[in-house]
């Protein structure tokens, strides 16, 4: 969800450079999710770095887009590192899970057999 967020506020500050005029404001054509997007990427320093795209969007852009792609291709290897893990981890589990589920369909079909007996025993009596 981090990743979608940051690859659409990178398609709007990348849409805000192509149409880039003298003057415009920065609340009119990013939304409250690309800004907060922002200020996450650049951590403690976040808030100051929002105000200056508020004064100055037309410095602030450029180096924000780079800082912003940036941290997409780190994070996204980061995902592909962490999904090779879980990988692992659902083939490692994977037969631990159909044997807790095996205990399950045996205590059913016992019972099951056990009211077939007793419908057989009621039959030929």
């Amino acid at each position: 969800m981090l990743i979608k967020n940051l690859e659409a506020a990178i398609e709007r500050v990348h849409e805000l450079l192509e149409k880039q005029h003298a003057h415009f404001r920065i609340e009119d054509h990013l939304t409250a999710m690309n800004l907060r997007c922002i200020e996450l990427i650049y951590g403690n320093c976040g808030l100051r770095i929002i105000d200056l795209l508020l004064e100055k969007p037309d410095r602030c852009l450029r180096v924000i887009v780079k800082r912003l792609q940036q941290k997409h291709d780190e994070w996204v290897d980061c995902r592909t590192r962490f999904n090779k893990g879980w990988e692992d981890v659902y083939t490692k589990y994977y037969q631990r899970s159909l044997d807790h589920h095996s205990s399950r369909f045996n205590q059913r079909d016992a019972k099951c057999l056990s009211h077939l007996e007793n419908l057989m025993e009621d039959c030929c009596i």
